[in-house]
């Protein structure tokens, strides 16, 4: 090898170590970003979701006082026994309140629109310290901001969520353990429950596997060669 041809190999080793190292730094700079955005967008959901759920319990209380009125007797009067006395149990309480996913499981979820993408809810994952949105459509460019509905509504008990494998998303999901206890809440407020039950690694083809499956709620994320995908199969418990 002549000088000529060891300062070439020199300088193109140093050219690759600087790419490298750049494209290390952009990773990191992307992932901390999205995780900032993150943050921002579930500060905002919370506010959302808990004005709705304020709405709700004024429409219940609402209702409620309605429906008593409506039962009440123009003149009342005194009852001549105790079998005539109104029963207060009978008429119906706001927790007789049915939410509108019960009346209509076929709905699709609703969303709030912040900053172009149209946000679901929240993922909470104690275990991992995680408290990520979620994002109502699936694409590259809303899996850079947060974890994205990849398939079905958490109505129906076939919810499938993608996330990128940033540590401030899905990127901690392989320390994850079975039973641990993992929550969805929705626009609305209503608040899913679920338990981790089984955890695999699927081919990247295998999308049918990822969504033909009897479990309530997945999580997936890509492994970091990227050619496999952990996945986090979990039951729902019923409140």
């Amino acid at each position: 090898m002549n000088k000529r041809q060891g300062i070439f190999f020199i300088t193109l080793g140093l050219l690759l170590i600087a790419a490298a190292l750049a494209l290390f730094i952009y990773n990191r700079v992307q992932e901390r970003t999205a995780g900032e955005i993150s943050e921002k967008a579930v500060s905002q959901l919370r506010e959302v979701i808990s004005a709705n759920a304020k709405a709700f319990e004024k429409y219940k209380t609402t209702d409620d006082i309605i429906t008593q009125t409506l039962q009440e007797p123009q003149t009342p009067q005194e009852p001549d026994s105790p079998e005539e006395q109104p029963d207060d149990e009978e008429l119906p309480p706001s927790e007789y309140f049915v939410p509108d996913y019960q009346l209509n499981p076929e709905m699709d979820m609703p969303g709030v629109v912040l900053d172009g993408s149209r946000y679901i809810g929240i993922l909470d994952i104690p275990s991992l310290w995680l408290s990520l949105p979620i994002i109502g459509d699936w694409n590259d460019r809303n899996l850079k901001l947060a974890p994205c509905r990849y398939s079905g509504i958490v109505y129906q008990d076939d919810l499938v969520i993608s996330g990128h494998n940033y540590k401030t998303h899905f990127g901690r999901l392989n320390r994850i353990s079975i039973g641990d206890r993992i929550t969805f809440t929705d626009i609305d407020g209503n608040v899913f429950e679920f338990e981790v039950a089984e955890v695999e690694v699927l081919e990247a083809t295998a999308i049918e596997d990822m969504i033909s499956s009897d479990w309530q709620l997945t999580l997936f994320t890509c492994t970091y060669d990227g050619t496999t995908r952990f996945t986090v199969r979990c039951t729902r418990i019923e409140n």
